[in-house]
């Protein structure tokens, strides 16, 4: 979300909060990165605290910048930015709790080796494709 919303600001002006943003983001995944390659017990406070500070003052910059909320477009953004705020401490925990994934493409893994989508798969049954949901008909021609 933040990548759209830098791309569409992106041709309008030189610096953009949404990127800054993801900047910080990125950097704070690389410092989680180089603290579990050198198996260090935390990250260096300094250098996350800086990242956490251009972060925030990104997402503070876009909520000035789409108060006005006049079109559907500012609006998502002003969404945005205040999720960002808002919703900080979820957002980061990744940089203090080692159990949480740093990116979110839905693989948690579970202390036996399985995913979370493993978890959450329907079992097969004889007269439907085991992707498909029960209570919905199959819309193919035929069936």
């Amino acid at each position: 979300m933040v990548d759209s919303a830098a791309d569409t600001a992106a041709g309008e002006q030189q610096w953009c909060w949404a990127t800054q943003a993801g900047d910080a983001l990125v950097a704070m995944q690389r410092l989680v990165a180089d603290a579990g390659e050198a198996d260090a017990e935390t990250i260096e406070a300094a250098a996350l605290g800086r990242q956490v500070q251009l972060y925030r003052s990104a997402a503070q910059i876009g909520l000035t910048q789409t108060a006005a909320r006049s079109t559907p477009l500012m609006r998502k953004h002003h969404a945005l930015a205040r999720r960002l705020l808002d919703r900080q401490d979820d957002y980061l925990r990744f940089a203090t709790d080692r159990r949480i994934s740093a990116d979110n493409n839905g693989t948690t893994r579970h202390p036996h080796g399985q995913t979370e989508a493993e978890d959450l798969r329907l079992p097969a049954h004889p007269h439907r494709s085991p992707v498909q949901a029960p209570g919905l008909r199959d819309s193919r021609p035929g069936r």
